[in-house]
């Protein structure tokens, strides 16, 4: 019992180690490092891993040393960054887009094509192509950089309304519309390289 109590408490002290420096390394989400970007994606898992981690070593930790501590107020801080993002998907902030009801009418729809090109790829052929066959009303391409604007320029006859916010860290983002957009607004809701757009579309009966 005691062996296994050992084994377990190494166990917990590795994994609240890896846990506290993916948590404080999220923080640089907007590098351009691939893999520190990365660390944005698995936050739910890497919050619920350090309650657990947490629960785990207060249980079963007889003799506390300073190191232990130390992991608790790594894994407590860990859970409050990782907490501060999810706090955003919960009922407890508010919809930033409101959910709609009572579509009926087809004046009033809209096709819309969300495409994420990955900034490092550089084949636009392909989604020329698929803008071709599917002939979408609206356009939003995320990850754009300056060269993903210079190749959908092409684009720009059939949808002369747009909105470009580039940049080069993964975040830029295009939104092409064969609508006129009205006040267009430019966002920056949760993080200062994330664009948002805001936008009235006037649709082809005039309403918007």
């Amino acid at each position: 019992m005691v062996i296994f109590r050992k084994i377990l408490y190494i166990s917990i002290i590795t994994i609240a180690v890896i846990l506290i420096l993916c948590s404080f390394l999220s923080l640089f989400r907007n590098s351009e490092i691939r893999y520190l970007k990365m660390l944005d994606f698995p936050r739910i898992q890497i919050f619920i891993t350090s309650l657990i981690s947490l629960t785990l070593l207060v249980i079963i930790n007889r003799k506390w040393a300073w190191y232990d501590f130390l992991l608790v107020l790594g894994l407590l801080s860990g859970i409050c960054i990782n907490g501060v993002f999810l706090i955003n998907y919960t009922v407890l902030v508010p919809k930033d887009v409101p959910t709609a009801v009572d579509i009926n009418s087809s004046d009033t729809l809209l096709s819309l094509m969300l495409v994420n090109v990955k900034m490092s790829n550089r084949k636009a052929e392909p989604l020329i192509n698929l803008i071709e066959i599917k002939k979408p009303d609206l356009i939003l391409v995320m990850e754009v950089d300056q060269w993903w604007k210079e190749k959908l320029k092409i684009i720009g006859q059939e949808y002369p309304y747009s909105q470009k916010t580039i940049n080069d860290v993964a975040y830029g983002m295009t939104l092409y519309s064969k609508y006129p957009l009205k006040d267009v607004s430019v966002d920056y809701l949760q993080n200062s390289e994330v664009p948002s757009f805001e936008s009235n579309i006037t649709l082809p009966k005039g309403n918007s």
